[in-house]
């Protein structure tokens, strides 16, 4: 096996997984809530005569956005820090694959190991789940690699 990169190489898989899904969709909750209220007390602590008129309607505004973006930057961190538990180790004598149970399996360079590339367009494709978030023009790449009974499947998305 052959990289420029130095070895081992380790591939994460799953980069949205349910745990960071579930805990962003909280967390937009919860920043949106601390938004309005963060708003709401800074424009009396400003206001010379006590909580203004337009209060409500000004926090409510400026919630969403600021939520979305505090939100957005702590979905960064999170998917950084937070990785599935489903990786594929590239080393100089094979692949290694691991899954959320800590269950491993290796495909060794002694092994007869049989590779299958492909891609497609999404565009051809009815698709559900995070699917749906990449554009219909967008390639999906994909390679499968067999060992005997084992096999393994890694695939990513791109632009044409």
């Amino acid at each position: 096996m052959t990289s420029s990169q130095a070895s081992p190489q380790i591939l994460h898989a799953d980069q949205e997984h349910a745990g960071l899904r579930t805990a962003v969709f909280f967390l937009l909750f919860i920043t949106l809530v601390a938004a309005f209220f963060g708003i709401r007390a800074l424009l009396t602590a400003l206001s010379p005569v006590g909580t203004p008129d337009y209060a409500f309607v000004a926090s409510c505004a400026g919630a969403l956005p600021l939520a979305l973006f505090l939100v957005w930057l702590a979905e960064m961190g999170l998917k950084r820090h937070w990785p599935s538990g489903r990786s594929i180790t590239l080393t100089n004598d094979g692949l290694h694959m691991q899954t959320e149970t800590d269950k491993q399996w290796q495909i060794t360079q002694g092994q007869e190991i049989v590779p299958l590339f492909y891609y497609f367009e999404m565009r051809g494709w009815p698709r559900g789940g995070r699917e749906r978030r990449v554009p219909r023009t967008w390639l999906c790449l994909a390679v499968e690699v067999k060992a005997g009974k084992k096999q393994a499947i890694a695939f990513t998305f791109m632009p044409p």
